[in-house]
């Protein structure tokens, strides 16, 4: 395990301030009981009279009485009690700031199986209180998963839990699963179950297969017209056309004020195959059946998830379900004074459904 340390600094400076206080009482003690200032040497010197006696005299009663001495004691006495009492403070908020860390979790591939062997890199932070600061200890923590793909840290305690990494050959990490999960000092503090571990995704690479790629970006009128694209040469051409893999319609108000919501909305259609709208993170794998010959979107400014620019995905099968691919775009109803589309696309041309790259 590796540890690192984490300076807290917004105790750390309350301590620093008392710190301060303290000594600035301690110079105020020594300064009042000077013997240079206050407590003059006395007079040895026989047979002194008149003026010389009279000094002498009033060297002597300027010596601390009693109670100047007491005051100081007790000034003393209330410093130290303070300095006890914020250090009490500080180790009562970190003691709060720590919690036990348990963590049982689960590496699965994109079909749920395990993920056997793979190495999983986790931290956690755990806070202590000091002499004179708090620290907030980093332990860096490797892991492999069993032959269910579990794994788990217990028996520590801190504030947080992160899962760094989690690497296999041949493998992609999702990028979505959650990773840092809080047990101490948090809003929303994480309830591990033994019985129920984390769920940690992975991309299970298979063989790679010719494919076809494009980044295309089109212009639309968005009127209602029909825009038929070719998802092979990337040609768009208005109208309905034979031959083509996937056809546009937009719809929107033709005058748009500036940050007005409106109503808009898109239909894609595929003529000889079909479309289903994915939230999956990696379209490595087109699904073999759930298309439907067409999909419309409508844009309401009532809705809540009324947006301007709307990122979809889409797996396709077109060609008269010979061709499987996967649509990336990125619409906008108002582009200058049309509409427009960013599309990346990739297609298998041997009829697989096999689209890794």
């Amino acid at each position: 395990m590796k540890k690192h340390q984490i300076r807290f600094s917004l105790i750390a400076i309350v301590v620093l301030v008392a710190c301060t206080l303290a000594l600035l009482i301690e110079y105020k003690r020594g300064h009042s009981l000077s013997p240079s200032k206050q407590l003059p040497a006395p007079n040895t010197t026989s047979g002194v009279s008149g003026k010389g006696a009279s000094q002498a005299q009033s060297g002597l009663n300027q010596r601390p009485n009693n109670q100047n001495t007491s005051e100081v004691i007790a000034k003393n006495q209330n410093a130290t009690n303070t300095a006890e009492q914020l250090q009490t403070q500080i180790e009562t908020s970190v003691k709060s700031m720590n919690d036990t860390i348990a963590f049982w979790g689960r590496v699965v591939d994109q079909d749920g199986q395990p993920v056997t062997g793979a190495r999983v890199s986790l931290n956690y932070r755990t806070w202590h209180a000091g002499a004179s600061d708090v620290n907030g200890v980093v332990t860096e923590v490797s892991l492999a998963t069993d032959q269910a793909g579990r794994f788990e840290l217990t028996g520590v305690s801190g504030d947080r839990l992160t899962i760094e990494n989690v690497e296999k050959s041949g493998y992609i990490l999702s990028s979505k699963d959650k990773k840092t999960f809080t047990y101490a000092a948090g809003p929303e503090l994480y309830s591990p179950n033994i019985n129920s571990p984390y769920l940690v995704h992975m991309w299970k690479q298979v063989e790679h297969e010719p494919t076809i790629s494009r980044k295309d970006f089109y212009g639309f009128q968005p009127d209602g017209r029909t825009y038929s694209i070719d998802l092979f040469t990337g040609k768009n051409i208005e109208g309905a056309q034979g031959k083509d893999d996937l056809q546009v319609r937009i719809s929107r108000p033709q005058d748009i004020h500036p940050r007005e919501k409106f109503v808009w909305s898109i239909e894609l259609a595929i003529p000889n195959g079909g479309i289903v709208a994915t939230s999956d993170e990696f379209l490595y794998q087109a699904p073999e059946n759930g298309y439907s010959p067409s999909i419309k979107i409508e844009m309401d400014p009532k809705d809540p998830d009324w947006t301007s620019v709307l990122r979809k995905s889409f797996y396709i099968q077109t060609r008269g379900g010979a061709i499987y691919g996967a649509v990336q775009m990125t619409i906008r109803p108002v582009y200058n004074d049309k509409s427009a589309i960013g599309f990346q696309s990739i297609l298998n041309p041997a009829g697989s459904r096999n689209l890794q790259p």
